[in-house]
């Protein structure tokens, strides 16, 4: 996956507090990037989709939905998880 080699690559935040939890980090970054991955994946398809393809465009809708949702809360743990880290530093 682009975004996880990205990620692992270079990793965009540095210093003390972070390091000391980069495990907890990159199982939230992991989880996010996958779920962008899907969200991607699942666009594209719609996009593909021929005009006259209802069913399987309503089902990828929702589809699409889902892991919208599914972004959302991964982001709200993410933001969550900093939050806590930022007030015990």
């Amino acid at each position: 996956m682009k975004a996880k080699a990205q990620l692992e690559a270079r990793s965009p935040l540095h210093g003390k507090v972070l390091a000391e939890s980069q495990e907890e980090l990159e199982r939230y970054f992991d989880e996010f990037a996958e779920e962008c991955g899907n969200f991607l994946r699942l666009l594209a398809k719609l996009r593909q989709l021929p005009a006259e393809s209802t069913e399987d465009r309503e089902a990828l809708e929702a589809e699409l939905y889902g892991s919208l949702s599914h972004l959302e809360v991964h982001a709200r743990e993410l933001r969550e998880w900093w939050d806590r880290l930022d007030e015990e530093t």
